[in-house]
């Protein structure tokens, strides 16, 4: 469960029309001191549909996670995150520009 997922609920509700006061599930979450970025997995098969709410869903979280960044401080927080499905993985970087509230997300080739 994404912790820092709650703090930001409230925006996100505004943003994206959906509220949950338990937070969210993550696939793969990594953590330090705080929570750092999360990875979500799909079965091979799973359908477009599926994968673009996943990925929906994995914006949302990663969100989260770069608002919390943000609070404590960091001044322009970055999160490298993917999604999966099979063994094809899609990186995606968020940041969020200083002094700005402006959310920017890139594709990641590698």
């Amino acid at each position: 469960m994404i912790i820092t997922s709650k703090d930001v609920q409230v925006i996100l509700n505004r943003e994206f029309g959906d509220y949950s006061p338990y937070g969210r599930k993550a696939d793969m979450l990594f953590k330090s001191r705080t929570e750092m970025c999360n990875f979500e997995f799909k079965a091979d098969g799973t359908s477009p549909t599926d994968m673009m709410t996943q990925n929906r869903k994995n914006i949302r979280l990663n969100r989260c996670i770069l608002e919390n960044l943000r609070k404590i401080g960091v001044l322009s927080p970055r999160i490298l995150f993917a999604d999966i499905k099979g063994i094809a993985l899609v990186f995606f970087l968020l940041l969020l520009l200083c002094c700005s509230k402006e959310l920017i997300i890139s594709l990641v080739l590698w």
